[in-house]
């Protein structure tokens, strides 16, 4: 048996769920233990778990989004490192066998970050841990592209994907764990830049490999709760991670690439909820709801620009090769 807790917040997703209990039973070492946190689900996930004999079920009385479950999750757990899992999400049978060779490998790694295909399309990449463009928009590095001409060498990225991601315990815990200010979407990306901050990498180690629908929570990644929260949160993060010096280079760029998509998503689809965010994301930061860390970290500086820009050149690489991919066929 392997020293993993694997957590696992859930919100009506009881068919998705099932199968991702049953890729974890198939694991050889077994994980530790499993926790499920549901968030008041009304559609049977609440018996279905009670049912389940080597789960831990936590009931939440109310939906408390993704960081206050996960959180609770944690606290519960006895593992030294913690695997997050979406309910949405599913495993390949080594996966806790490669989990174990990844910590011998990276004993000093805060997070280390699955690889993931796409649930309805597995031979299409779904994330290979996500990064951030200078314009602090956060991307699901190599999404759409060929899974077969992936590489499998392993490689930092700017944060690791909580769809299937590995802490280390007493990182989660020095940083006190996820910013449950943050209800959903992009609170994985803020804990790695907290991880960043306080002088830890996460690396993507692509033998451990999953499969992840995406959004089935919330319906879409194109509607009114996705866009709200995506444009609340970015604004949130890009403020509460980046030195005065470091916001201030980039505000011309983040404030001109916010506005863009707000106006794309208001004439094209009609939806002004990403402009809404966009205010409340202000709001949320003079509501200064950033959780402690434990011990002082100092915000990411000027030098934290370059990891940036070349994230920037790796998302327009991989973007003209899907497009080209495309016009080819």
């Amino acid at each position: 048996m392997c020293g993993i807790s694997v957590v696992i917040p859930s919100f009506n997703g009881l068919r998705y769920l099932v199968d991702c209990l049953r890729s974890l039973r198939e694991q050889d070492p077994p994980f530790l233990e499993i926790i499920v946190v549901d968030n008041a689900s009304s559609d049977g996930t609440q018996q279905y778990l009670c049912g389940q004999r080597d789960v831990i079920p936590l009931f939440n009385d109310t939906n408390e989004g993704f960081g206050r479950a996960v959180n609770r999750g944690i606290r519960m757990a006895s593992g030294q490192y913690i695997l997050l899992l979406n309910q949405d999400a599913v495993i390949e049978k080594n996966f806790a066998a490669h989990a174990m060779k990844a910590i011998q490998l990276f004993p000093d790694a805060g997070a280390i970050s699955a690889l993931l295909l796409q649930g309805d399309n597995p031979d299409l990449i779904d994330g290979a841990g996500d990064c951030l463009t200078l314009s602090f928009h956060p991307v699901k590095y190599g999404y759409g592209l060929p899974a077969v001409n992936f590489s499998l060498d392993s490689r930092h990225v700017t944060s690791g994907c909580a769809a299937a991601c590995l802490y280390r315990r007493d990182a989660l815990e020095q940083l006190g764990g996820f910013d449950e200010a943050i209800f959903a979407y992009l609170e994985d990306v803020d804990l790695g830049l907290r991880l960043v901050r306080a002088g830890y990498e996460t690396i993507l180690y692509p033998q451990m490999l999953g499969y992840h629908l995406g959004s089935t929570s919330t319906g879409s990644r194109l509607n009114e709760q996705t866009l709200y929260w995506s444009a609340k949160h970015q604004v949130y993060i890009y403020w509460k991670n980046l030195s005065w010096v470091a916001r201030s280079l980039l505000c011309p760029i983040v404030l001109v690439s916010l506005v863009m998509r707000g106006t794309y998503y208001w004439v094209r689809h009609r939806k002004r909820s990403f402009l809404t965010g966009m205010v409340d994301g202000i709001g949320l930061i003079a509501q200064n709801k950033t959780i402690s860390t434990g011990r002082r970290i100092k915000p990411l500086g000027v030098a934290f620009i370059a990891s940036l820009a070349k994230d920037t050149k790796a998302v327009w690489l991989y973007r003209i090769s899907r497009w080209r991919k495309r016009n080819l066929v």
